[in-house]
């Protein structure tokens, strides 16, 4: 396996353009996909938004339990089932950010996909059902970028977001949970190297992909062999992703009797990133621990987003 695919492996639902820095290996590491029908595996996850500067709405956070499960396997694909339990929120929680509305439409109902991590590729059998959730969250917030958005603008936000979670593999990442369990199987990580990758990263505002940048390091435990640490951070070009906010507002407003109100919403100074860190088991390629964290700044506000991931082994 090439190290330009191993990238791409790393940043599942990206496309990896080039490789940038390398250098001689200490350790290899190649990730199994070693899932067994008929395992399911509990994680405690939390999701929590914090909202700083000129950004309304406050912090946010919504915690429970997902459980895991191997329906079914074959050589490169794995038929899961996730199901969130009912979920807590704190007792400041204001506003709740986007995926926490979706993880609120989800809980409780049980999410069938399809995954075939070395190629990175989703398939969910209800697609319409988990569409029409996720637009139900989305239209009932009263947020959009940690700014109040009125009413008779929701619908016409909502009917836009529709052109952007399309997709299974969109919907997958939104959840915060299943790209992360797959995004590490199918993989080779050098343990002597920090790859600084040149990617694509899907827009979230629809449209074509956005230019970004990737740094991907790896680390083994040292005090179980058959654990490491993945680290992928990545950071959106800005210039390209104030574009892409701009095309998607002006198309929000146009025509509309409200364009003043989200044209204040233009944004003149844009940056957006993430940082993923997990703890994963080589004889397997579960994830034992994970943490993301999104950071999306727009002018004087910035928000962040988190979702953390802990396995449970002696929950069933």
């Amino acid at each position: 396996m090439t190290r330009e695919t191993t990238a791409y492996r790393a940043l599942i639902f990206c496309t990896t353009l080039t490789l940038s820095v390398a250098s001689a290996s200490a350790e290899v590491i190649t990730v199994p996909f070693g899932w067994a029908a008929g395992q399911t595996r509990v994680y405690q996850v939390s999701t929590r938004v914090e909202r700083a500067g000129d950004l309304t709405g406050g912090h946010c956070s919504l915690s429970g339990r997902l459980a895991v499960t191997v329906r079914q396997r074959d050589a490169t694909s794995a038929h899961m089932r996730f199901l969130l339990t009912a979920l807590k929120a704190d007792d400041r929680c204001e506003t709740p950010s986007m995926r926490q509305n979706i993880w609120t439409q989800l809980a409780g109902i049980p999410l069938d996909m399809v995954l075939q991590p070395a190629a990175g590729a989703v398939a969910i059998p209800d697609i319409e059902r988990i569409r029409e959730s996720f637009f139900s969250a989305v239209g009932g917030s009263s947020q959009w970028f940690g700014r109040p958005v009125p009413a008779a603008l929701r619908k016409d936000i909502t009917e836009q977001l529709r052109k952007v979670f399309v997709t299974a593999d969109v919907f997958a990442k939104s959840t915060g949970f299943v790209s992360d369990l797959m995004s590490a199987v199918g993989g080779e990580y050098d343990t002597s190297t920090v790859d600084q990758v040149a990617v694509s990263l899907p827009n979230p505002f629809g449209g074509a992909p956005l230019p970004a940048t990737a740094s991907i390091s790896t680390t083994l435990a040292t005090t179980n062999r058959d654990e490491f640490t993945l680290t992928i951070a990545t950071r959106y070009d800005s210039a390209a992703y104030a574009a892409a906010l701009k095309k998607m507002v002006s198309e929000i407003v146009a025509s509309k009797p409200d364009e003043a109100e989200l044209n204040s919403r233009r944004q003149d100074a844009v940056d957006a990133g993430s940082v993923m860190t997990q703890r994963i088991q080589r004889s397997t390629g579960w994830v034992i621990e994970s943490e993301t964290k999104s950071t999306t700044r727009l002018n004087a506000g910035t928000q962040t987003d988190r979702v953390n991931m802990a396995f449970l082994p002696n929950v069933k």
